[in-house]
């Protein structure tokens, strides 16, 4: 049986991506066993690569031909989101589930448009109702979030301490350039 195989036929088959425990099953792996045999061979398949997208392994194409793959394939027009989304998609990103009161509460502004455009635009969805009244929406982040950022899990995420360090580093450049002049 070759195993390396049986996976490039089921992902290719997928299309979409299988879900790592289906995949365990089916070959009578446990995930880090399976997780080796993708390590090992990821330089095997040639102008694709396997790459897991939250609870899923999937192809890609690599992104060093992309300039081919244009060639054939209209790149899909991504509109650029607003500070405001990009803000509340950090904010669901980083505290999901959350619900559209708390993410208004961080920011001290209303959400609504800014979750609309997340959600047409896939990178969040409705991941469960609170226990509350009037039972509001728990948002979380898609896998087409992963996906676009470039990540396999929200692991990838870069630590919040961190970013919040950046943001500061950001904010003292201004204090910096007044001293200079």
């Amino acid at each position: 049986m070759n195993t390396k195989a049986i996976i490039g036929a089921l992902l290719f088959a997928s299309g979409e991506g299988v879900p790592i425990d289906k995949l365990c099953d089916i070959l009578s792996l446990n995930p880090e066993e399976l997780s080796k045999i993708i390590e090992e061979s990821k330089f095997d398949w040639h102008g694709l690569e396997i790459r897991q997208i939250g609870d899923k392994y999937a192809f890609v194409s690599r992104p060093d031909y992309a300039p081919y793959i244009e060639q054939i394939v209209s790149p899909k027009i991504i509109k650029p989101l607003s500070d405001a989304a990009v803000e509340v998609l950090a904010i669901i990103a980083y505290k999901q589930p959350i619900t559209r009161a708390f993410i208004e509460k961080i920011r001290g502004v209303e959400s609504k448009f800014s979750i609309i455009k997340l959600l047409e635009s896939d990178l969040i969805e409705e991941v469960g109702r609170l226990d509350a009244p009037g039972r509001p929406c728990l948002y979380g982040t898609t896998d087409n979030f992963l996906k676009n950022f470039n990540f396999s899990t929200l692991d990838d995420l870069p630590p919040l301490e961190e970013f919040a360090e950046k943001i500061l580093e950001i904010e003292e450049i201004p204090e910096q350039l007044e001293l200079t002049q």
